[in-house]
């Protein structure tokens, strides 16, 4: 009765068992680079230098921000 509402908040795209964090998602995306060839390779190591380095958990993905287009 005199208790105050909880607080509640939404939970994260990547929260729950299948979590990945972003350490384990730009080492996914560095070993790709090593096993691919050409651009492919290229793109996969801007996606592990974006989530190493200048990834943000509150800002929004944009491809063409990611990708250095």
């Amino acid at each position: 009765m005199y208790q105050r509402r909880a607080n509640t908040y939404r939970a994260a795209p990547m929260d729950g068992p299948e979590r990945i964090d972003t350490f384990k998602l730009a080492r996914l995306f560095e070993d790709c680079e090593r096993e691919l060839e050409g651009d492919p390779a290229f793109y996969m190591g801007q996606l592990a230098d974006y989530f190493r380095n200048h990834y943000k958990p509150n800002t929004e993905l944009k491809a063409d921000k990611v990708l250095g287009l």
